[in-house]
């Protein structure tokens, strides 16, 4: 069954597909040709072309010729197809990496935030302000400039401040918060 879909689609193909404007042109003057020398005998040609059986041999090869071509164009339009196939598969792994790899930072950044929470651990304070600088180099690198801008604006993520006493601390802990969520929205952007 599947050789005989193989050469339908061969012969599908042998048909659909076009030699050129020259191939045609050069049938019709040679069908042209030969029913003007079967229907009008007088006409003389430099060639012997008794009539019909000229246009009969050209139109021979011209099949022969589209049927012997016909598995080549199958491939390439094959490999067009695989080409573009494995350019979506490189872009939905690459998506998935930077998925990952954003889905990391806000792991880093909920870390960030229970540290902020404890009073009694030393401020994160370096550790935040280093976080923060390598989501934008990685969101530079791998998004445009604009994911930076909208990593950094808190608009649209309203964070409820915990029980945090030291205000600086309250507001790392905030700060931290709206970039988790911003964080959060490039995740859902990039879903396949």
């Amino acid at each position: 069954m599947e050789f005989i879909r193989y050469w339908c689609s061969v012969l599908r193909m042998a048909w659909s597909h076009s030699l050129g404007r020259t191939s045609d042109v050069l049938l019709c003057v040679v069908i042209v040709a030969g029913f003007a020398t079967l229907f009008v005998p007088t006409i003389h040609m430099g060639i012997d072309v008794n009539g019909w059986q000229v246009a009969a041999i050209v139109l021979g090869c011209i099949v022969g010729l589209r049927l012997l071509l016909a598995p080549y164009w199958m491939h390439k339009a094959e490999q067009v197809v695989l080409k573009e196939l494995r350019s979506k598969l490189a872009a939905r792994r690459d998506k998935k990496k930077m998925r990952e790899q954003l889905g990391l930072f806000v792991l880093e950044g909920k870390s960030l935030m229970g540290r902020c929470s404890d009073e009694s651990l030393p401020s994160p304070k370096d550790d935040t302000t280093a976080w923060s600088q390598k989501v934008e180099e990685f969101l530079s690198k791998e998004f445009e400039l604009s994911y930076i801008a909208r990593f950094q604006n808190p608009a649209g993520n309203p964070a409820p401040t915990p029980t945090i006493l030291d205000k600086q601390r309250g507001e790392m802990w905030a700060g931290i918060r709206y970039r988790i969520g911003n964080l959060e929205k490039f995740i859902q952007e990039n879903l396949d």
